[in-house]
């Protein structure tokens, strides 16, 4: 073997020159999947399913099917959206976008919720619900009551009426002209409040039945007050209240396995929260 041929084999057994070698191959490798994996990205492929459901948005939207230039110009659409997000995202436009990430959440709260739960309940577990949470499906008490009402304090005034009243007048001849009618049937707490404000209902609530009391305030002015009835809180029967019983069994299910799916996914994160 001549000098230069032992060179050559000396040179072909450096762990360097394997080494060098085995880079090249592997970087080759890696640009050939690089260029496979940039042309796949690259590619846009708008499928039959696709266009069917641009045109059944459109029907949705417009009571009819769209024309074949319509029916270009949604495709045409669709790439030029796709296009671009891609590239968005490429460009990392999506990162730290609130309404980005708060829309991927709802997504992804969604994808998380589907298939975990029956889609209707039985009747046992309908009862289970509704005698644990009854106190949702109170009727609310309601009451019943006279009033008069006084435009101008004027103590002499309230007091004359006052006693017009303990002998048995008609509030409606003492009263002052009102929109609100003198005699209010059967209502509740919430409509009180919406008609005569928060701190009258609340004077309300606490009367005796069948003695005229005040002068009570309200956003319009004062007044004297007879509570005639009270209706005391009731339990509304299941028949009654059925369809509200599901949706509100549907939705605090939902609730809770969506939490369960998330802290399934919490767990396979270390969270590091700084502090100031």
């Amino acid at each position: 073997m001549t000098t230069r041929g032992v060179h050559l084999g000396r040179f072909w057994r450096e762990p360097l020159v394997h080494f060098v070698i085995l880079a090249g191959l592997i970087f080759g490798a890696y640009g050939a999947l690089g260029s496979f994996s940039d042309a796949h990205e690259k590619r846009v492929t708008v499928t039959i399913t696709q266009i069917e459901r641009m045109a059944v948005q459109w029907e949705n939207t417009w009571g009819r099917r769209p024309s074949e230039a319509e029916l270009q110009g949604l495709v045409r659409d669709h790439v030029r959206e796709e296009i671009y997000y891609r590239e968005g995202v490429r460009l990392g436009l999506d990162l730290d976008d609130a309404i980005i990430r708060n829309r991927v959440r709802q997504k992804m709260e969604q994808f998380s919720g589907d298939g975990t739960i029956d889609p209707f309940p039985t009747d046992v577990e309908i009862l289970e619900y509704y005698e644990a949470h009854a106190d949702r499906y109170l009727t609310p008490p309601r009451v019943s009551f006279h009033q008069v009402y006084f435009a101008n304090v004027d103590s002499d005034r309230i007091a004359q009426a006052l006693a017009r009243l303990d002998e048995g007048a008609d509030p409606a001849e003492i009263s002052d002209p009102l929109a609100v009618p003198t005699e209010v049937n059967k209502a509740s707490n919430h409509e009180i409040v919406s008609l005569f404000g928060a701190a009258f209902a609340a004077r309300i609530a606490e009367m005796e039945m069948n003695d005229w009391v005040g002068p009570i305030s309200s956003g319009f002015g004062q007044h004297l007050v007879r509570v005639s009835e009270k209706d005391l809180a009731t339990f509304t029967p299941l028949r009654e209240v059925r369809d509200l019983v599901i949706a509100d069994w549907t939705k605090d299910t939902r609730a809770t396995l969506l939490n369960e799916s998330y802290q399934a996914l919490r767990e396979k994160y270390h969270v590091e929260i700084e502090t100031p």
